[in-house]
């Protein structure tokens, strides 16, 4: 488990669940390591740590994402792995697969994410969970737009309460609670 992760209110065993399993890694500086993957296997590293955040240099975005389950009916999308682990632990969800762009998209990245959403099984519910600002309002509009034609997935905008990303709602809740 991540130090990083747990100081941001992740939980420990939210990191240590299967649906995580080989998503979240840490390196040598003990930062909190996020694979992103294209069409050719890991293409670079979305990294975490008290008070940093950074991309590994060298790589380029791909997609960072789950462990994905045949019965899977909802797909939660954020900006960053940190934002979809801070949705999932804020509404854990059983069949929900987890997605990060590591922010805005570059050009490879609408092909991989139209890819994600035609992949998924329908009836399933698409929920953009990315930042409420208006690079995150534009984000979601974009990956709405690259959704396949036809019925079976419904698209969902909530918005984090309170601060700008669903890790800034998640640690309110974590104060709230104590």
């Amino acid at each position: 488990q991540s130090a990083a992760l747990l100081a941001r209110g992740i939980p420990a065993d939210l990191q240590a669940a299967p649906r995580f399993a080989g998503a979240i890694l840490q390196d040598e500086r003990r930062n909190a390591c996020f694979p992103h993957r294209d069409r050719d296997g890991v293409s670079g590293w979305e990294i975490k740590n008290h008070g940093f955040t950074g991309f590994s240099k060298g790589g380029e975005k791909g997609l960072w994402f789950s462990r994905t389950q045949p019965t899977d009916n909802a797909l939660v999308i954020a900006e960053s792995a940190l934002d979809a682990l801070s949705y999932a632990a804020l509404y854990p969800d059983d069949h929900a697969r987890y997605f990060s762009t590591g922010g805005s998209l570059n050009p490879k990245q609408p092909a991989l994410m139209a890819a994600a959403l035609e992949k998924m099984p329908r009836p399933a519910v698409v929920i953009l969970a990315t930042d409420n600002d208006p690079a995150g309002h534009e984000l979601a509009a974009t990956i709405q737009s690259l959704a396949p034609p036809g019925p079976g997935l419904e698209f969902k905008r909530p918005l984090p309460e309170i601060g700008k990303d669903w890790n800034d709602q998640l640690k309110a809740a974590g104060r709230a609670e104590t």
